[in-house]
């Protein structure tokens, strides 16, 4: 695909769901587009354009519900753009998409953390914690729930 061909894919997606909100203008995008919009929608979120990324990712995960990694980056894209409940729901489904991976509920915790909601955070943390030995880094990520603890405890 040209360039010039993946440059307009991206903005008639970008354009269309920024203008309809019943979802008609989802189609069904094949492999090779589907890797140039994630493509794509990671570097709007690596640039800090939350709100393309989001649009982009939301994309494909209706276009393909079933892969995680496109939940993960609609999940993170609303996380940062402190739309939390979104997030939430977003992060839910990654969670059940991957059952062995703690982040979607570490994220979903710090989520719950930002709404105020100590219970549920509590709760993510535990399935985060329960799910550690299968992340690569577990330390660290064990520090940043050690940390969210602390801040839960301090409540």
């Amino acid at each position: 695909m040209t360039q010039s061909l993946y440059i307009d894919l991206v903005d008639k997606a970008i354009q269309k769901l920024s203008q309809d909100s019943d979802f008609s203008c989802i189609k069904s995008w094949n492999a090779e587009e589907q890797k140039m919009l994630y493509t794509s929608a990671f570097t709007f979120y690596q640039q800090k354009s939350f709100e393309q990324s989001q649009n982009l990712f939301l994309q494909l995960c209706m276009t393909n519900p079933f892969e995680e990694t496109f939940w993960r980056g609609l999940a993170s894209s609303l996380q940062m753009l402190s739309r939390w409940k979104e997030a939430l729901h977003a992060w839910c489904i990654s969670a059940l998409l991957s059952d062995h991976d703690p982040l979607p509920h570490f994220h979903a915790a710090e989520c719950f953390f930002s709404l105020n909601d100590s219970e549920e955070a509590s709760k993510a943390i535990l399935q985060a914690e329960k799910r550690l030995d299968a992340h690569p880094d577990k330390e660290g990520l064990q520090t940043k729930i050690g940390l969210l603890k602390q801040l839960l405890a301090s409540r």
